[in-house]
C-alpha cells in the first residue's frame, strides 16, 4: 500500500495542496467532508466534517479505525467497485449516492464529488473528493415516496369516478382506477361538458361549478341518465382543487335498486306484522327490545314507549321468577327455540295470558345476536280451562256434599237408636231409685260406711235425682240435635205450607252449630226481637239458609276476638221479616262482590269450600219472595240482611 512519501514522489504534491489550496485551515472548517483515499481502500486523510459524518471525533480516530474503506465504510461493498469503476473510466465522479455504516452501526447515505489523482506514470494514485450527508434528504425522499404510494393505493381502491374541470366547465383530466368510463377519454378532455353529458346534467354541473366558485364549500348531487336504455343512477360531490374544480361522481345504481328492493321487502314485512294476530318483538340478548309490531295494540300501549323496554319489566310478578329462569337457560343453550305460557301487563294495569315463543337470530358467523319473540292471546284459552278446573273441583265438592249427607243421615240413624234406650231406660232407672231410695236411706242410717260409687250415701243421695235429670236433658238434646241433622241432609221439595217463627229456625240452627261457632269466635252475640210477625215458608230450608250464613262469617274471621251478631227484626218498610249476621273479618273483594251468589263459585276452595252454599241460599231466599242484601268493604267485615216477604196476614 502507498504512503505519503510515495504519493509525493508521484504526485509532486501533498494530500492537501492536491486540492489546490496550500492552506490547512481550510481541511478543517470546511462545511462538507473532504477524503483523500487510496484505491486499494485506505484513507489517507480525512478532515473533521467527514470524521464526525461516520461518528468518529478526531479524523486522526477514523483513519486508525477504518483501514479497508470497502469493507468498514460502505454497506454494499459493490457500491465502493462501481465507484471506483467509473473514476477509472472517466477520471471523476459527480454526486454518486452510496449507502455507508455509521459508527454505531446505522445507515447514513453520501453524495460524493471525487477526482483520481495519477502519477508520473499516468495511472490513478489516489482519490481525492467530497463527502456530502443526504439521509435526510433520502429520508424525506423515501417518506415522500411513501406518501405518493399510499394516496395512490387510496385513489386507485377508490370506486369513483373522478374529473377535473376549468372554471369554463371544460374536462381537463381525470382518473379511472377500475375503469367504468362511459365513454373514451379523447371524447371528453379538452371539450365542454354541454358538448359531452345530456343538456340537463350538463347545466347541473355548470351550476354547481358557479355555487363552489362563490361559496368554497363542497356539493352533493345527485342525477340519473340513459346509457344503453338502461337508467343509471348517479351521485356527485363537487369542490375546488385549487383554480379548478374536481368533480368525484360515483355509479349507486345498484345500491339504488338493492334500497328499492330493500324497502319493498320492508313494507312486506310491515304489512304482514302489522296484520298479524299475534305480537311480534325483537329483542338484544339482555331482552331490550329494538322491534315491535303494531299488533302490540293488544298490550294498550304506544309502540315508541316500549322501544327500549327490557320484555321482562311487564312478566306478572308471579311468573317472573321462572320465566327469567328459563330465559336464561335459553341464553346458556344458545340453540332451539323456547315456548312459555305467562301473564303480561297490558296498559290499563290489566293481564292477559300470552304463549310467546323465542328464537335466536344469528349474525353471519353463526352467533346469537337478537332474540324474535312472537306472541299471541291465549287468555280466553286459559279463562276456559281455569272454568273448567273450577267445575271439576265443583263437582268433586258436590259430590263429597251429597255424599256427606248420606253420611249424615247414617250417621244420625246409627245414634238415635243407642239414645232412643237411654231415654227410655232413664225413667224407668229414675222411678226404681225413687223406690230404693227409703230402704238405702234407713240403711244407711244404720251402717253410716255406706257408698254408693265410691261415694258416701250422704252426699251421694240428694244429686242421684239431678244425675238422672242430666241424662234425660242430654238424651232429649242428642235427639233433637239428631232430628235437625236428619232434616238438614234430608233432599226434601220445599213446602211452604208452614206458618214458621224466624226466631224457632234461628234456635234449631244454633243447635246445629253452636260448637262450631265457639270454635272461631269468643264474642258471638244473639238478639231476637219479640213479637215479630210469622212467615209463609219452610222451616228446614231457612233453617240451612241461617247454618250456611253463619259458618260463612265465622270462616272469614282471623282472630276469635272478633265478633259475630245475629239479630232478627220486622222490616215494615219491606213488607219482611228479616234475618242480619254480622261479622268482624276479613271482608268482601269488590271484584269478587258481583259473583260470591254464582253456583260454584268460592274463595275458600282451597279450604273445602264448594261455592254452592250462596248460590243455594240466593235461591231459597227468592222461594220465600225475598233477598239477600250484602255490605261488605276488605277488612272491615261483612254484613249480610236475609229479608222473608211472606209474611202471614
Amino acid at each position: 500500500m502507498p504512503n505519503s512519501a510515495s504519493i509525493r514522489s508521484r504526485t509532486g504534491a501533498t494530500p492537501e495542496t492536491a486540492f489546490g489550496v496550500d492552506d490547512p485551515d481550510f481541511f478543517d472548517h470546511a462545511p462538507i467532508g473532504i477524503f483523500t483515499s487510496t484505491p486499494e481502500g485506505r484513507f489517507l486523510s480525512v478532515n473533521p466534517v467527514l470524521a464526525r459524518m461516520y461518528g468518529y471525533e478526531t479524523p486522526g480516530e477514523l483513519l486508525e479505525s477504518i483501514r479497508d474503506i470497502a469493507a468498514q465504510a460502505y454497506v454494499d461493498p459493490a457500491e465502493r467497485e462501481e465507484f471506483k469503476r467509473v473514476l477509472e473510466k472517466y477520471g471523476q465522479v459527480f454526486n454518486y449516492e452510496s449507502r455507508r455504516l455509521h459508527r454505531d452501526g446505522t445507515i447514513i447515505w453520501v453524495s460524493v464529488n471525487a477526482r483520481g489523482v495519477r502519477d508520473e506514470t499516468g495511472g490513478i494514485a489516489l482519490y481525492q473528493g467530497f463527502t456530502t450527508d443526504i439521509t435526510k434528504i433520502k429520508l424525506d425522499h423515501q417518506k415522500l415516496w411513501e406518501s405518493e404510494n399510499r394516496n395512490k393505493a387510496l385513489l386507485n381502491a377508490l370506486p369513483d369516478l373522478m374529473f377535473l374541470l376549468n372554471r369554463e366547465g371544460v374536462f381537463l383530466d381525470y382518473h379511472a382506477p377500475g375503469g367504468g368510463l362511459l365513454m373514451e377519454p379523447d371524447l371528453f378532455l379538452g371539450r365542454y361538458v354541454m358538448d359531452v353529458l345530456e343538456p340537463d346534467i350538463g347545466e347541473l354541473t355548470l351550476r354547481h361549478i358557479d355555487q363552489v366558485a362563490k361559496d368554497g364549500a363542497c356539493v352533493s348531487y345527485g342525477y340519473e341518465a340513459e346509457i344503453e336504455g338502461e337508467t343509471r343512477y348517479f351521485e356527485s360531490r363537487l369542490t375546488a382543487c385549487g383554480l379548478n374544480f374536481l368533480a368525484i361522481v360515483r355509479d349507486v345504481t345498484v345500491l339504488r335498486r338493492s334500497r328499492e328492493a330493500l324497502g319493498e321487502q320492508t313494507r312486506l314485512l310491515e304489512k304482514i306484522t302489522d296484520n298479524m294476530l299475534e305480537i311480534v318483538a325483537i329483542t338484544d340478548l339482555e331482552g331490550k327490545v329494538r322491534f315491535l309490531s303494531k299488533s302490540n295494540r293488544l298490550l294498550g300501549y304506544a309502540l315508541d314507549s316500549q322501544v327500549g323496554r327490557n320484555i321482562m319489566d311487564l312478566v306478572h310478578p308471579e311468573d317472573k321468577p321462572w320465566v327469567m329462569a328459563a330465559f336464561e337457560d335459553f341464553l346458556a343453550v344458545k340453540d332451539g327455540t323456547r315456548m312459555v305460557e305467562l301473564r303480561y301487563q297490558r296498559a290499563d294495569g290489566s293481564y292477559i295470558w300470552l304463549e310467546t315463543v323465542g328464537s335466536f337470530i344469528f349474525d353471519s358467523q353463526g352467533n346469537p345476536r337478537e332474540i324474535l319473540f312472537s306472541s299471541r292471546d291465549i287468555t280466553e284459552k286459559k279463562q276456559l280451562e281455569i272454568i273448567r278446573k273450577e267445575q271439576q273441583e265443583q263437582l268433586i265438592q258436590a259430590s263429597k256434599m251429597t255424599a256427606l249427607g248420606t253420611l249424615v243421615a247414617g250417621v244420625a240413624h246409627e245414634i238415635n237408636n243407642p239414645n232412643n234406650l237411654i231415654m227410655l231406660n232413664t225413667p224407668i232407672l229414675e222411678r226404681s231409685w225413687k223406690d230404693a231410695s227409703p230402704i238405702l236411706d234407713e240403711y244407711w242410717r244404720k251402717n253410716p260406711d255406706l257408698k254408693l260409687a265410691g261415694i258416701p250415701f250422704g252426699e251421694m243421695c240428694p244429686h242421684v235425682l239431678d244425675l238422672f235429670a242430666g241424662i234425660s236433658e242430654g238424651s232429649r238434646r242428642i235427639a233433637k240435635i239428631i232430628t235437625e241433622l236428619k232434616d238438614f241432609a234430608r233432599q226434601s221439595p220445599l213446602n211452604m205450607a208452614d206458618q214458621v217463627d224466624i226466631n224457632e229456625v234461628v234456635g234449631s240452627a244454633l243447635v246445629l252449630i253452636r260448637k262450631t261457632i265457639s270454635g272461631y269466635t269468643d264474642d258471638f252475640n244473639v238478639i231476637l226481637a219479640s213479637r215479630i210477625p210469622l212467615i209463609q215458608g219452610d222451616h228446614q230450608k231457612l233453617e240451612q239458609v241461617v247454618v250456611n250464613l253463619l259458618v260463612n262469617a265465622c270462616q272469614s274471621l282471623v282472630d276469635k276476638k272478633q265478633a259475630v251478631t245475629l239479630e232478627t227484626f220486622h222490616a215494615p218498610d219491606r213488607q219482611a221479616v228479616a234475618v242480619r249476621i254480622t261479622d268482624q273479618g276479613e271482608g268482601i273483594r269488590p271484584e269478587d262482590m258481583s259473583r260470591i251468589i254464582d253456583p260454584f263459585y268460592s274463595t275458600r276452595h282451597k279450604i273445602g269450600g264448594t261455592g254452592l252454599g250462596l248460590s243455594i241460599s240466593s235461591a231459597i231466599v227468592q222461594d220465600h219472595g225475598g233477598a239477600l242484601h250484602f255490605d261488605s268493604q276488605p277488612g272491615q267485615g261483612t254484613t249480610v240482611t236475609v229479608y222473608l216477604g211472606k209474611i202471614v196476614k
